[in-house]
């Protein structure tokens, strides 16, 4: 049974709920939960979620397991900040191996990846230029 919980923000504004309350109700539950994340938690990430990304969360066996359909991405942690952070870091990975390659050195599915990344992420230099030029949700 999958409980769904959505549009929970990691950035953590003041409406939502912090990792130890999400960690709290993992633990608690055996069922996973799919939330959406609105953005990225480290302090200064060079990449940006140009719209909400869909991950599901379980507890099992004392780790944090996280993943993520659309990019088949996998983390998991005894720490459920740190399973959440290598997400993060998978994406930086992604965005150097396929968004910043030339597209003529890429197949074609890589080149369906790299637009698909772009659908979802923005470096966030790319993003405060745009917003200094007043251009908003800027296309790749």
């Amino acid at each position: 049974m999958v409980t769904e919980i959505s549009q929970f923000d990691l950035s953590l504004p003041s409406d939502s709920l912090p990792l130890h309350e999400i960690s709290r109700l993992l633990t608690e539950m055996s069922d996973s939960v799919s939330y959406c994340l609105n953005g990225f938690i480290s302090p200064d990430p060079s990449l940006i979620l140009r719209r909400p990304l869909e991950l599901n969360f379980r507890y099992e066996d004392e780790l944090y397991i996280i993943e993520n359909a659309v990019f088949n991405l996998f983390s998991f942690s005894e720490n459920l900040e740190t399973a959440v952070l290598e997400i993060e870091q998978h994406f930086s990975f992604l965005w150097e191996e396929y968004v910043l390659e030339d597209e003529q050195r890429l197949a074609p599915e890589s080149i369906r990846l790299k637009k698909l990344l772009t659908e979802y992420l923005e470096s966030r230099e790319c993003s405060q230029k745009h917003t200094k030029q007043g251009i908003s949700n800027p296309r790749f």
